[in-house]
């Protein structure tokens, strides 16, 4: 009797252990989940553009909180390049303590990103007026790649409100 009760703790014990050391593989590395927040948090350099155009995958989707979609980096560095001469995107700087960033891994390898960031000073070029200060949700995927992590795919949306204070 006793040896049975031993052997279902050991078999109970194993099954807990093999659990975890899953369930810790499909997390990360706190050095990979550094290394996401990093490549999230932005470009520098002298052609930020270009430098930024590199963080996402060559054949990576990207949507903008206006419908817009592109598929490629050659596209992205295009658009990025068009963003550094807008008037619009330029006016705009992220509110002191906004950025929120969530990382959770699905594999070692694949990560799901999450970013809210809220941008205060643009101004609408329909109508040449201050927008009030977007909040704005990213959504990534990224991947590591031999070795280093990329964006396969980001979707932008702003946060709008109902007049009536609804969600629906």
């Amino acid at each position: 009797m006793v040896t049975s009760i031993r052997s279902r703790w050991l078999a109970g014990g194993a099954v807990l252990l093999i659990i975890s050391a899953l369930w810790a593989q499909s997390r990360g590395t706190s050095e990979d989940e550094s290394a996401v927040r990093a490549l999230i948090q932005g470009a520098d350099g002298d052609n930020k553009n270009a430098t930024k155009a590199r963080q996402y995958a060559l054949d990576a989707d990207w949507t903008n909180s206006f419908g817009e979609r592109l598929h490629g980096r050659e596209a992205l560095l295009q658009k990025f390049d068009q963003l550094a001469h807008s008037t619009f995107y330029q006016a705009g700087r992220d509110a002191p303590d906004s950025d929120k960033v969530d990382v959770r891994f699905v594999r070692p390898d694949v990560a799901v990103v999450y970013e809210y960031e809220e941008v205060v000073g643009q101004v609408d070029p329909t109508i040449r007026k201050p927008m009030p200060p977007r909040k704005i949700h990213h959504q990534y995927v990224v991947s590591k790649e031999h070795g280093k992590w990329l964006i396969q795919s980001e979707l932008i949306m702003d946060e709008e409100h109902f007049a009536d204070g609804s969600s629906e």
